[in-house]
């Protein structure tokens, strides 16, 4: 019998400051219109790392076994970025962009299944199992603007969405061996498996 687990937290702070002017696509000369923008942006991620399992001798013929493997994975990040838009090498910026930005993702990934292995003879050796897969991934994510001039009102946007992936593998299968001699061995089985695949999402405005 075997247990192993492990946890791990993670946080990243970045912080930028940046300045530059527009590229014209055609003449790939600078443009007047300059834009200035901070960031702040704020990433935390925890997860969990667990596997389990045991395998035990009913006699010096039989075995059976068991496991599982699992680890949950939660990340977030908050990212607030201010855009400010000059011309001309104005001190007074023309126009301001506001955008906050959230991201919540989660993840659990599941591995789990059993085993038979039955000795018949000295040469001869039966197995079957089964195994379980789970990939699952969830999405959350948050988008607010708001563009102010100094002419025109606030314009303020928002988009949300949630998105779910999901793959379920389901496998069997079952192995005869018998070595006829030295140099002769006879194997034969049979293995199937199934796969399931899940998408959803949902966005808002």
């Amino acid at each position: 019998m075997y247990t192993d687990y492990s946890y791990y937290k993670r946080e990243n702070i970045i912080q930028l400051a940046v300045s530059g002017h527009y590229i014209d696509p055609v003449t790939l000369q600078r443009q007047e219109l300059r834009k200035d923008f901070v960031s702040d942006i704020n990433r935390h991620s925890k997860g969990h790392y667990i596997k389990t399992g045991i395998e035990y001798g009913w006699t010096d013929k039989l075995v059976t076994g068991t496991y599982i493997s699992a680890n949950w994975i939660n990340r977030n990040k908050n990212e607030l970025t201010i855009s400010d838009f000059f011309i001309y090498d104005s001190t007074q910026s023309d126009s301001t962009l506001t955008a906050l930005s959230t991201l919540d993702d989660s993840y659990t990934n599941l591995l789990g299944g059993a085993h038979i292995v039955y000795r018949f003879a000295e040469k001869g050796k039966w197995d079957t199992s089964f195994d379980y897969q789970l990939f699952n991934r969830e999405d959350n994510q948050l988008l607010k603007s708001a563009f102010q001039t100094y002419i025109r009102p606030v314009i303020k946007d928002t988009l949300s969405g949630k998105t779910t992936n999901d793959i379920k593998i389901y496998t069997g299968q079952t192995n005869l061996n018998y070595e006829l001699s030295a140099k002769v061995k006879l194997s034969t089985g049979l293995k199937t498996t199934f796969v399931n695949i899940g998408s959803k999402g949902i966005y808002k405005t």
